[in-house]
């Protein structure tokens, strides 16, 4: 027998719940609160096939220290289809998700035989992908008797940051506090959060049509030349992102582009009297589109609406090319790098809106913090966070504004859909809020029931609480927030199910 798998069925050989009870004890909640702490993470939400191992442990010596054990991502191929296929994903999760978790088994520390919790992305996703993740993270869980954690993935983003300050070993402190904001921007979702604690959130702007990284990479599709694409052999196991395809191709040296007019990405912020010369030079330049159709701007009332549009943008360009399919590099380059600058400003914009809307309710609303701190903290997140012009614009665009807040974003390898930010939001559930003080014990954090299904549309929203579930299928919510979900319960009751199987 291979190695590696005479050691996983080692780990794996478990007495089951199914077995007499004389024989099986589910492990008490004491031994799960002990000092050190192990996550099995599984993120399948979309096309990443991803399985990490967290260590999270505490001392009576000194500050508590977390380190990442284990972290493997494979991406499915979605060259042929220029794009995402549900059913190429599916295919890739079951192809690789079993083998990762069993090299991931053979890195547990010495002396554990097992995680002490699994977290499994439930949603929001596609539901086949979903699905592949969280059977087998429930499989696991009964298994090996420990809690099951179903994690939100757009909770898992917002988290991040806090987990890249755990890892960097901050004398035991993991930042930022709470409360804090999200703009947290991917090829599925774009929102702006503010977040009050791990279950307590408020979306204050969400997108009407596409998400900004889907909108990205139409235009890449457009705008990138053929031979700019990557190989079938280069993107093996990791896919084509096209969003970054486009970022290096219209910046010309990608992460470290300066822009092809020298100077700094030469963005001047709207309304500023570089930027009117800036498009004034445009217009002349390339008449057939310049400038670009902005969001909303022709919508009436709607122009300072809370909400996200990139449909338009992405269809300008499409339309912009389409009747001109010989366009050279140059223009090519200049198209891309405007309709990323357009978007990111209505992203800057947004964010600008939803913070004085929010100082305007401040002192008419009594559910969040009556006092904000002097400077918020903002956290861009999600896939579209590791491109490093939007990063350049918003600080730019706030600057001009006048907004006080401090920028934060993970390293480009946790922007991405990774299973570490899944293991880490699991943590966070299970302690309700890692570092966070709590009057009570058991009932600080949650765990979810293994009768749970995945669920395709998951607000991040405290507030949307209602759960409508039509043609009786638990997968098909229409309106359901962070506490809105079937099968979360608290610590103290999951604890009360494992003494009643004893």
């Amino acid at each position: 027998m291979n190695l590696q798998y005479r050691n996983l069925s080692r780990r794996l050989v478990l007495p089951l719940p199914c077995l007499s009870n004389q024989h099986f004890r589910w492990p008490s909640l004491g031994a799960i609160q002990r000092r050190n702490i192990i996550v099995l993470g599984i993120e399948t939400s979309c096309d990443d096939t991803s399985v990490a191992l967290l260590d999270r442990q505490s001392s009576s010596s000194g500050p508590p220290k977390t380190s990442l054990i284990f972290h493997r991502t494979i991406t499915s191929n979605n060259l042929p289809t220029r794009g995402i296929h549900p059913l190429i994903s599916l295919s890739s999760h079951r192809t690789h998700l079993g083998p990762l978790i069993a090299k991931a088994l053979t890195h547990l520390p010495h002396g554990s035989s097992r995680p002490d919790l699994v977290a499994a992305t439930r949603g929001p996703g596609m539901r086949t992908s979903l699905a592949a993740g969280l059977d087998v993270a429930k499989g696991l869980a009964v298994a090996w008797g420990v809690p099951l954690i179903g994690v939100n993935h757009m909770l898992g983003h917002a988290l991040t940051m806090r987990l890249v300050s755990a890892l960097a070993g901050r004398g035991g402190l993991v930042g930022p506090k709470f409360p804090f904001w999200s703009l947290l921007v991917s090829g599925g979702h774009t929102l702006v959060v503010r977040s009050e604690g791990v279950m307590e959130h408020r979306v204050f702007c969400e997108t009407v049509d596409l998400a900004v990284g889907d909108m990205l990479d139409k235009v890449a599709r457009c705008v990138v030349p053929e031979r700019m694409i990557p190989t079938a052999e280069e993107a093996k196991g990791k896919g084509v992102v096209y969003g970054k395809v486009l970022e290096e191709y219209a910046l010309c040296k990608g992460y470290e582009a300066i822009s092809y007019e020298g100077l700094d990405y030469d963005y001047h912020p709207p309304g500023t009297e570089a930027r009117e010369m800036q498009e004034r030079k445009f217009g002349k330049k390339y008449p057939a589109w310049s400038p670009l159709p902005v969001p909303f701007t022709n919508t009436g009332n709607k122009h300072n609406i809370l909400a996200f549009s990139f449909s338009g943008i992405g269809s300008f360009v499409e339309k912009a090319l389409k009747g001109n399919p010989d366009v050279g590099d140059e223009e090519r380059r200049a198209l891309g790098r405007q309709a990323m600058q357009c978007a990111f400003e209505h992203l800057a914009k947004r964010v600008v809106l939803a913070f004085r809307e929010w100082e305007k309710r401040q002192p008419l609303d009594d559910t969040v913090s009556l006092a904000p701190p002097e400077k918020e903290t903002l956290v861009l997140s999600g896939g579209v966070a590791s491109n490093f012009f939007l990063r350049h614009v918003l600080k730019q665009y706030f600057g001009n504004e006048g907004l006080q807040v401090e920028l934060v974003s993970p390293p480009p390898s946790f922007c991405t859909d990774n299973a570490a930010m899944i293991a880490w939001a699991g943590l966070e559930i299970w302690e309700g809020g890692v570092g966070v003080e709590h009057c009570g014990n058991d009932e600080r954090g949650w765990a979810t029931g293994l009768g749970c299904h995945p669920v395709r549309k998951w607000s991040l929203d405290s507030g949307d609480k209602v759960v409508e579930v039509p043609h009786g299928d638990p997968g098909e919510a229409k309106a359901m927030g962070m506490l809105g979900v079937d099968c979360l319960v608290r610590r103290g009751e999951w604890d009360s199910e494992r003494r009643d199987t004893e």
